[in-house]
């Protein structure tokens, strides 16, 4: 397919190490992360990036270039382009060391996707979809504080939208990145387990050398979150696990009645101001 900047790009991960024919082959695969920049899938959805591994493939899609990161002192005197670029490295990097199936990445300037109706970005990632067919994507939650990211949700739903309803993703997952999902009722919360592949997990968070060392240390913060969310998921249980991550099902949102983000957001609003108001009730 073509892209609308010309630095986009798709890189695949082939068992030969040779480029597939064709200009900017889609691949199908069964699992699917869109993040708004380099570094949020392997931050935010490492059980997608593990089940991949093992079942019909996972393929990542950015949309923003990341050029408006915080950046490592060593970084700042880069342009946006020549930082861009380096971003764009490093997810190449995480893809390999992954094995994700592709790695597709729009590089749309974050005010681009940030806005009312980004139908340039929404168009892209409708037709990536038509190709790609992935049965499950993992992506944004609508509670998250970062405007990129609820943006790139926003650019999620309405491309799936614009599909037949036979053609669209099954599942619809949102995960955590600027703000956790520890906070969220019981029956809105998924937990995903991920003590295995210790190695790799860790692996991935420290391919973003960028913006992460000195000036944040994203890695670190990212391991902490995953053990505190093990150990603070049940107060009156044993541990199950040592790392976890928080999800949200988004599903209602995409199936044949789909209901709007803001109307889903007051609904789990909603259930976590009972849920507070009950504890009060002494």
């Amino acid at each position: 397919m073509k892209f609308v900047n010309p630095s986009a790009s798709v890189h695949h991960i082939t068992s030969s190490g040779n480029p597939l024919s064709g200009e900017n082959p889609i691949l199908p695969s069964r699992i699917l992360g869109v993040g708004a920049h380099q570094d949020d899938l392997e931050f935010m959805c490492f059980n997608a990036i593990s089940d991949g591994r093992e079942a019909g493939g996972f393929s990542g899609v950015i949309l923003t270039n990341g050029s408006g990161s915080t950046r490592n002192p060593e970084h700042e005197p880069l342009s946006p382009e020549k930082y861009s670029l380096v971003r764009n490295r490093e997810q190449i990097k995480a893809a390999n060391i992954g094995g994700y199936r592709q790695i597709i990445q729009l590089n749309h300037p974050s005010v681009d996707v940030k806005m009312a109706n980004p139908k340039e970005a929404i168009q892209e990632m409708f037709e990536i979809l038509t190709e790609m067919r992935p049965q499950i994507i993992y992506t944004h939650n609508p509670f998250d504080k970062h405007l990129s990211h609820i943006a790139t949700l926003n650019v999620v739903v309405k491309a799936i939208l614009e599909m037949p309803l036979i053609d669209r993703p099954k599942q619809l997952f949102g995960c955590e990145v600027w703000r956790g999902l520890d906070w969220l009722p019981s029956k809105f919360k998924l937990v995903w387990p991920i003590d295995d592949s210790g190695a790799l997990r860790d692996q991935l968070t420290q391919c973003f050398p960028s913006q992460s060392g000195r000036s944040k240390n994203y890695a670190q913060a990212i391991k902490g979150r995953r053990q505190r969310n093990a150990t603070f998921l049940d107060g009156y249980q044993k541990d199950q696990f040592q790392h976890a991550e928080y999800g949200i099902d988004l599903g209602v949102l995409i199936g044949e009645k789909p209901k709007s983000l803001a109307s889903f957001c007051e609904e789990v609003l909603e259930e976590f101001q009972q849920e507070i108001r009950r504890g009060l009730s002494f």
